[in-house]
């Protein structure tokens, strides 16, 4: 069990770190779009394909972050009253997250195959000078599915190890019962 919250711990720091990805790609939507607004009143002048950069970028954003949100906070559950008994819950949410690991590994899948036919067909974003190919945006949609895939068969395996005994938390529990004092 310690070796699992080990690689837990690991995977989580992995996801996080993938998660600064997204906030990076965030900021250049947001460089690229003012930019585009001051040059377009100011001196009648546009990006070129501004648009497809700001609606392709959204791709990073999304679907690099959904693995980290799914281990840190948990995505979907599904909760049922208070009286029904936790080993009901928790089968109840494992049932879900199955469905979902499914449907984002399809969707990776899928990715793969588009991937493969953008590249043979050499597909880009538009015809304008600013165009760019479109096939690693197809990449980076389907390795965040699949990360999130994984993610989600993790948090159903978490559900179900015990805890380990962590001093950190018995701490906050203590200082808990202190304050409710």
């Amino acid at each position: 069990m310690k070796i699992f919250w080990k690689l837990d711990g690991y995977l989580s720091r992995v996801m996080k770190s993938l998660s600064y990805i997204p906030a990076g790609c965030l900021l250049i939507v947001a460089v690229i779009a003012t930019v585009n607004v001051i040059t377009s009143k100011l001196f009648h002048w546009s990006v070129p394909s501004v648009n497809d950069w700001i609606e392709y970028f959204l791709i990073p954003i999304v679907y690099l972050s959904l693995a980290y949100v799914q281990l840190d906070r948990g995505m979907i559950s599904v909760d049922f009253p208070k009286r029904l008994p936790k080993w009901f819950n928790n089968t109840l949410n494992s049932i879900w997250d199955v469905i979902f690991a499914f449907f984002s590994f399809y969707i990776a899948h899928n990715m793969y195959g588009l991937m493969l036919e953008q590249i043979s067909l050499h597909k880009r974003s538009s015809v304008l000078a600013g165009s760019f190919p479109l096939w690693p945006m197809a990449m980076i949609l389907g390795l965040g599915m699949a990360l999130y895939g994984v993610c989600i068969l993790w948090t159903v395996i978490r559900r179900y190890m015990p805890p380990l005994a962590d001093p950190a938390g018995r701490e906050e529990e203590t200082e808990k019962e202190d304050d409710a004092q």
